[in-house]
């Protein structure tokens, strides 16, 4: 289990790539992360899906170069939509329900519930 793997590389820096450049880049980080650095490739990916506004107040004042960005934030989040609908092995968790962050409960029942239903490859 990792927090951040390959997929925050793409959506944080793919971020800061131009958009018809990115697709080459993803190409590029997958072959420098999966066959140069030898890291596995993951099974399974669950995206929290969380509000960059809210992910920020999240935070409190510890925040980084791009948690303090939310221009930053709100371009990493649509590419982490986007590698969602095009891997299968992606789950999204929207962890915000009317303006606010579910409960904690609620939004772990929602991970539990795809652990119960993923079959490792």
């Amino acid at each position: 289990i990792a927090n951040r793997y390959v997929s925050a590389s793409k959506a944080h820096l793919g971020a800061n790539v131009p958009e018809d450049e990115r697709k080459d880049f993803f190409k590029w980080l997958d072959n420098l992360e999966y066959k140069t650095n030898g890291i596995p490739k993951e099974d399974l990916t669950i995206l929290l899906k969380v509000d960059p506004k809210i992910g920020q107040k999240n935070l409190g004042d510890t925040k980084d170069i791009h948690e303090s960005n939310l221009k930053h934030l709100t371009q990493a989040g649509k590419i982490y939509l986007q590698l969602a609908k095009s891997n299968s092995n992606w789950y999204v968790v929207d962890c915000i329900k009317a303006g606010k962050m579910k409960p904690k409960e609620e939004i772990h029942k929602k991970i539990m519930e795809i652990f119960g239903c993923y079959k490792l490859p």
